[in-house]
């Protein structure tokens, strides 16, 4: 059995997919891409196969071509099987991300010319994921920098009395270095609520703004260059 469920956000529209996807679920699968593909408009199809448990081979026609439609691929465990043989058969343009959703992954870049650092968060974020990033930053030179965090593939769980431990450890840092100017986008409104609460906790100490685009995350963080 398969279940199917939509998920929708202002830039993207997610299929995900719980159980197995063998015989009449993958016609019901197509039936389902179809008529998402119809509804896109400008925002992203995502297919989540994380809490799929067997992919059966009559479904390789229906992911290949979900594929070369534009579809990005979320995958791990049993699922990769089917993403690696796509991939040996040449499909090396799409997007195709591995995902470990019970912990995080950050990573960064640093531009040391433009002074501006890029964090991509996804998985579940943590208090001790916060700290161990921002002694990242420290180890790098780049708390001064302007930051861009796109979270929007990340499940933010960080309680109010943690909130407060993240802002008590950037007030210490703020004491012998300038925070530079930082933008946070994420996807839910969950996510948005704990940042605009923990925007308000460190408005003393320095700029944290969240947003549900990207696009205007990047055009206020150029404002700072002006």
């Amino acid at each position: 059995m398969l279940k199917i469920t939509v998920v929708e956000t202002p830039s993207e529209r997610r299929l995900v997919l719980y159980g197995k996807l063998v015989g009449p679920w993958i016609g019901e699968l197509q039936k389902v891409w179809e008529d998402l593909r119809q509804q896109l408009g400008s925002r992203r199809p995502i297919v989540d196969l994380n809490e799929v448990t067997l992919i059966d081979e009559g479904a390789d026609h229906l992911l290949a071509a979900m594929l070369e439609q534009g579809a990005e691929l979320l995958a791990s465990g049993v699922a990769n099987r089917w993403l690696i043989e796509a991939l040996k058969a040449g499909k090396t343009r799409v997007a195709v991300r591995v995902l470990r959703p019970q912990s995080a992954v950050l990573s960064h870049t640093v531009d040391a010319e433009r002074n501006e650092m890029t964090t991509t968060a996804e998985g579940t974020v943590t208090l001790e994921e916060v700290r161990a990033h921002l002694n990242r930053e420290k180890g790098d030179f780049a708390l001064p920098y302007r930051e861009l965090i796109d979270a929007r593939q990340a499940v933010v769980m960080l309680s109010s009395s943690q909130l407060q431990e993240i802002v008590e450890l950037l007030r210490s840092l703020a004491r012998s270095h300038r925070l530079g100017r930082t933008a946070v986008v994420v996807s839910t409104d969950v996510a948005y609520g704990i940042m605009r609460m923990f925007q308000i906790l460190v408005e003393d100490v320095c700029e944290v703004q969240p947003f549900r685009d990207l696009t205007k995350a990047t055009l206020w963080l150029s404002e700072a260059t002006r």
